[in-house]
């Protein structure tokens, strides 16, 4: 399969990126929901 795509394993480094981007995403759309399900917020 990597021959077919031309993929390359992902570094140590490349992986914490990855994972640090994907929690700050998670927890700005958590907060996000929480702060749509206060009763003050008009939406």
């Amino acid at each position: 399969m990597h021959i077919i795509f031309g993929g390359a394993p992902i570094s140590l480094q490349m992986w914490i990126f990855i994972i640090a981007v994907s929690l700050i995403v998670f927890i700005i759309i958590e907060l996000e929901k929480w702060i749509r399900k206060l009763p003050l917020h008009p939406f």
